[in-house]
């Protein structure tokens, strides 16, 4: 299921990123997850990207990350996994 379609400036370049959030475990999600962004995307390759990740949590916390992450990184803590 598509969540959400983000949108980042790559500023080198001056064109537009586009990654996609999808949830593969949806009872896990819903219940720890609130809302995913991702921003700055950059160096995207088949393995990995560069990027701002928030995840907003249910119980309030606010995990904010930035660095290089693996398209499946989440997929077993929080249920989702990013596709380009």
């Amino acid at each position: 299921m598509l969540i959400k379609i983000l949108l980042s400036l790559h500023h080198q370049t001056k064109t537009y990123k586009i990654m996609k959030t999808i949830i593969t475990n949806k009872e896990l999600y819903n219940e720890l997850v609130v809302s995913v962004d991702v921003n700055n995307i950059k160096n995207v390759t088949d393995k990995s990207f560069y990027a701002n990740l928030q995840i907003e949590l249910a119980n309030g916390e606010v995990k904010e990350i930035d660095g290089e992450f693996g398209y499946n990184d989440y997929q077993e803590e929080f249920g989702f996994i990013f596709s380009k």
